[in-house]
């Protein structure tokens, strides 16, 4: 009868995945079409007006509405436990939750006014898009200030330090276009309607102070993606063995080759001339940086695809993957076309819920490495405490002897983890198997040590 207890819900957590994963992609493909026509409104505004147009930005605001209620269930219930134990988390999460409701509820107000009168309001379109950057902006700088303090308290831990100032340096450069867009976006027009156009702000003048700060923003940016790779190859390399280490580094390093080869542009390595090659430059800037977002979830679901079906850390990892994908998606749009309709302003509402996730997922893991590593510690000491053993027994009992020591371990680490649990909401991830596996490496380097030397 357990057992089929047992298989129902592992039955159940394999459905509400793949369902999650399903909805994830769909969600996904609509905010990349909605990124590229962004970045392409100016030069198909007559394609842009039309009504197979209008129903395909209708279809995707639900679709969108849909997905970011349904992820925002997703991680309420996987993160019930981590939540409930932090009142940080707890007052962020509300305030991620009621904010988001507040935008999609503006984003459908702004479609309602588009097929209502052919029109919408500036003012309501500024403040969705403002609201997500700024919102966004205090969760980076929030998780910076954290990942920060936490490494005060552990000046060891070098991936919190390399995170915290990754979030530092992203705040910075979303700040920058913070203040872009509250400079030239009030300058719009009052109502943006079919004839109205897509309009950019004419060029930064030179030496200006948004002229400086866009510079010193295509720098960091760099350096922000750059401490996002190391921060997570070393938050990950935990789990290298399981994948393979020369897989490990492919997936690790991939999007940084995107990366790269989509600042060519900013850097000046390369400028289109003509309208063909701007907007070929644009379509494959859209893409190349999705890219990277997506390479870059990759290597957190290829972790987590390692790990058992019903481990909490799984969808810790998940929740990592799921953020940097819609992160880097989000960040590419620009509402300061004001195209109509405002494509590029649905995928920027995902801004702050793409930031939570990342947060949650990095802080989770971390939790449940920092707890493996404690219970690891314990084995370890318990074995040391029973080197005596080895002197007494041979190779063929050495296996019985690792089980049995395995089985009167197990009710002590349980009783850890469950301990760990209480206090920090995050489950271990410390199999029966992985402890059967380290603890024969822990009593072979014991039994080494005791070795007389020649």
């Amino acid at each position: 009868m357990a057992s089929n207890n047992l298989t129902d819900v592992s039955s159940t957590l394999l459905d509400t995945s793949k369902k999650t994963n399903v909805i994830f992609w769909i969600v996904t493909a609509f905010l990349i079409a909605d990124v590229i026509l962004n970045y392409v409104a100016e030069f198909i505004e007559p394609q842009l007006i039309s009504l197979p147009s209008i129903i395909f930005f209708t279809i995707m605001v639900g679709v969108c509405s849909f997905g970011v209620y349904y992820l925002m269930k997703f991680v309420r219930e996987k993160s019930k436990g981590v939540v409930s134990k932090d009142p940080y988390l707890r007052i962020i999460s509300t305030i991620v939750m009621v904010v988001q409701f507040i935008l999609i509820a503006l984003v459908v107000s702004l479609l309602f006014e588009i097929l209502l009168s052919s029109q919408y309001d500036t003012p309501l379109f500024v403040a969705t898009a403002l609201i997500s950057e700024i919102l966004a902006l205090g969760l980076l700088g929030l998780f910076a200030q954290r990942f920060l303090s936490w490494f005060k308290l552990n000046r060891h831990s070098t991936v919190v330090l390399i995170y915290g100032l990754s979030f530092a340096v992203a705040a910075f450069s979303l700040g920058v276009i913070v203040i872009y867009d509250v400079t030239y976006l009030p300058q719009k027009a009052a109502r943006i309607t079919p004839e109205t156009g897509v309009v950019f702000p004419n060029t930064l003048e030179p030496g200006s102070l948004l002229d400086i700060l866009f510079s010193v923003y295509t720098y960091l940016n760099m350096i922000s993606f750059g401490l996002l790779i190391v921060a997570t190859a070393i938050l990950l390399f935990h789990y290298a063995k399981k994948i393979g280490r020369v897989k490990f580094w492919v997936i690790i390093l991939l999007p940084l080759v995107y990366f790269i080869s989509s600042s060519v542009e900013n850097l000046k390595i390369y400028t289109p001339t003509t309208d063909s090659e701007w907007f070929n430059w644009y379509l494959f800037s859209s893409l190349n940086s999705t890219a990277g977002g997506i390479l870059f979830g990759i290597a957190f679901w290829t972790i987590a695809k390692t790990l058992r079906q019903n481990s909490v850390v799984r969808e810790y990892l998940k929740f990592a993957a799921f953020g940097f994908v819609m992160l880097f998606i989000s960040t590419q749009a620009s509402p300061s076309g004001a195209p109509y309709p405002p494509y590029g302003l649905i995928t920027m509402t995902f801004l702050p819920l793409s930031s939570h996730m990342i947060f949650l997922g990095l802080y989770s893991t971390a939790i449940s490495i920092s707890q493996d590593n404690q219970l690891r510690r314990s084995i370890k000491k318990v074995a040391s405490e029973n080197s005596n053993l080895l002197g007494s027994i041979g190779t063929a009992q050495m296996e019985q002897e690792i089980q049995k020591t395995v089985t009167s371990m197990k009710n002590v680490v349980e009783e850890q983890e469950k301990e760990m649990e209480e206090q920090s909401g995050i489950e271990a991830n410390l199999e029966e198997d992985e402890m059967k596996k380290y603890l024969e490496e822990v009593m072979q380097e014991v039994g080494k040590a005791k070795k007389p030397s020649i």
